[in-house]
């Protein structure tokens, strides 16, 4: 699996008006931790918020209502983990990306999440500049590896 370059010089950046509308849901059991995610992502130009999800089942079922264009999974959910969660999305609705966003840099969540389908994976003290190069290369097909997760992989 290839990582995302980090170098922004690499990549040509498109005018605000030429950026695709992205349709998100966040997942996260933390209602503080969703609220803050929203205030960052609403200042991003071409992403917008469509559902929000406080458990692995309830995401399930806001994707088939929702039809988000990404997920943003948080990996340690009660009931049903995000990679359970993430593993049956992305058999049931194969055109929905999932970047898991956690706070886990264990190998065994690294490749959990990537073996479930996820196409991205981020570390909550990732700087919100890194969140939308994330988004952003998920969108476009692309993997995405957080920098200090990659070497998990190995």
């Amino acid at each position: 699996m290839t990582m995302a370059k980090t170098n922004a010089s690499h990549q040509k950046a498109r005018a605000p008006e030429e950026r695709p509308t992205i349709r998100l849901l966040l997942v996260d059991d933390h209602p503080l931790v969703r609220e803050g995610l929203k205030r960052v992502l609403s200042s991003m130009v071409g992403v917008f918020v469509v559902g929000e999800a406080s458990t692995g089942e309830d995401a399930i079922a806001r994707v088939r209502d929702l039809e988000p264009d990404i997920v943003m999974m948080d990996l340690s959910l009660p009931k049903m983990s995000g990679i359970e969660a993430t593993r049956i999305i992305r058999k049931d609705f194969p055109q929905t990306r999932v970047l898991a966003l956690t706070m886990h840099m264990e190998e065994v969540y690294v490749r959990g999440a990537l073996e479930a389908g996820a196409s991205g994976y981020l570390v909550k003290d990732a700087r919100p500049n890194e969140l939308v190069r994330a988004i952003e290369t998920v969108q476009s097909g692309e993997p995405y590896v957080m920098t200090g997760a990659a070497p998990k992989l190995r």
